[in-house]
């Protein structure tokens, strides 16, 4: 039979047992979410300029080279202006493709992400939320 200080002494060590774990964990949370909240931007512009490529793509019949950081750039008949710190490079491999990449000023970098005729770019203004690709 277990006496009032014996399971007072479990249940401290039990506690201890998850919480201290946790604590350790707890700096790794926040810098996953610091890297999460700087490559937000960078995303985000990833997921406008493919919807502005494939635009012009459609109402042209080719999409529009680019390698901007810093400066405005027309894309068809838009305008986009990178967020601070962002690099776009958009490659036009072949009349009804291209493939856009982004990095930004922490060193962080996209997979390069091309343009697929049965999956095509989703407008990110009717969008609920962007999420980062994978």
């Amino acid at each position: 039979m277990m006496t009032s200080r014996g399971g007072d002494t479990a249940f401290i060590l039990t506690v201890l047992a998850i919480v201290v774990p946790l604590l350790a964990l707890l700096p790794v949370a926040r810098h996953a979410d610091e890297v999460l909240d700087r490559q937000r931007p960078m995303y985000d512009d990833l997921v406008h300029v493919e919807w502005l490529e494939y635009q012009a793509l459609r109402d042209t019949g080719s999409a529009v080279e680019i390698d901007v950081e810093g400066e405005a750039v027309a894309i068809g008949d838009a305008e986009f202006q990178p967020s601070d710190g962002v690099r776009i490079v958009v490659e036009v491999p072949a009349p009804e493709q291209f493939c856009v990449q982004v990095s930004n000023s922490f060193g962080d970098s996209s997979a390069r992400s091309c343009f697929d005729p049965a999956d095509p770019p989703r407008d990110p203004d009717r969008s609920q939320s962007v999420q980062p690709a994978a």
